[in-house]
């Protein structure tokens, strides 16, 4: 016997009779617990189902099918429906045994709903409802809200193949590969978005793909470097300082600058213009610059975690 449902042996071709009423204050009007019976025995109902017809006092046609416990020993449970519960007065119900040839019987009988009801929760709410069944239902309830909060989870959580996040500790393999380079071989979803192998992230900083740039317009390209040497063509514009020997590092007019036959000191008629190797005196000439070295090409950094590829 179930809680909340009146227990009746259904004979064939019999009427339904004390049946009881449908109100809140009394819990046995969740429906009814049939058992299928012939000659006061319990039968083995396969393949057989029980419909129940009902009208309503407000003359709708209300129908409902029972629930099959066990056809071995012909259990069934049959629910009410809200339907049929909606209005005051007296029901009219109509049980049928239908096997494969067949209508077998009709079963008739009377309820009478004394405390119309909208649903079920008024009925559980009664004081003497019984708390094993209040507890049951309470647990039906949370298992039903808990698969909402899974369903809702799942959602949330859910990646498409190609969707990438940085962790700071390793993901679980069977769903996460690192951007390492690795190969995509047994990963079809991957390798039909990177090719054979994956990108390698390490050590680089990713940038959205821009087809309007030519640096970035492909997935997984890569440039930058981390040093880098000056080009002639990449420095700025600038000026070297010019050492030259000077005039007054020995006799007068010994190596002017000025040409023969100008006004002033005589010209480099009989001398070269040389530049000093001891580098005693005050000489200028065009000086060597700079070391030729690569420098720093990184921007202000924070390491973090690996980036992970959803599989």
């Amino acid at each position: 016997m179930f809680d909340g449902y009146y227990a009746i042996n259904l004979a064939l071709n019999t009427n339904l009779t004390n049946l009881p009423d449908v109100k809140t204050t009394d819990h046995k009007s969740r429906g009814l617990d049939i058992t299928r019976v012939l000659n006061g025995v319990v039968q083995n109902t396969a393949n057989q189902t029980i419909w129940m017809n009902a009208t309503t006092p407000d003359g709708r046609n209300v129908s409902q099918m029972a629930d099959v416990e066990d056809t071995n020993v012909g259990h069934y449970l049959l629910t009410y429906p809200d339907s049929m519960l909606r209005v005051s007065g007296e029901v009219q119900i109509e049980l049928t045994i239908i096997d494969p040839t067949g209508t077998i019987s009709t079963n008739t009988g009377t309820v009478n709903v004394v405390e119309a009801v909208s649903d079920y929760g008024d009925i559980i709410a009664a004081p003497d409802y019984p708390a094993l069944l209040q507890a049951v239902n309470q647990i039906q309830t949370m298992q039903a809200q808990i698969t909402t909060m899974q369903n809702s989870i799942s959602a949330l959580e859910h990646f498409q193949t190609g969707s990438k996040i940085m962790s700071d500790t390793p993901l679980n393999s069977t769903y996460w590969l690192p951007m390492d380079g690795r190969s995509t071989s047994g990963y079809s979803g991957l390798s039909a978005i990177y090719g054979a192998n994956l990108p390698n992230y390490n050590g680089r900083v990713p940038f959205q793909i821009d087809s309007t740039q030519p640096e970035f317009n492909t997935l997984g390209k890569t440039g930058g470097e981390k040093a880098h040497t000056l080009t002639i063509q990449e420095t700025a514009s600038h000026m070297h300082g010019l050492r030259m020997y000077q005039c007054s590092e020995e006799n007068a007019g010994h190596f002017s600058a000025y040409p023969q036959g100008w006004p002033g000191y005589n010209g480099f008629a009989d001398r070269l213009m040389v530049v000093t190797q001891i580098d005693t005196h005050s000489t200028e000439y065009m000086e060597t610059a700079g070391g030729g070295q690569a420098h720093n090409n990184l921007p202000p950094y924070i390491v973090g975690g690996k980036w992970y590829v959803h599989i």
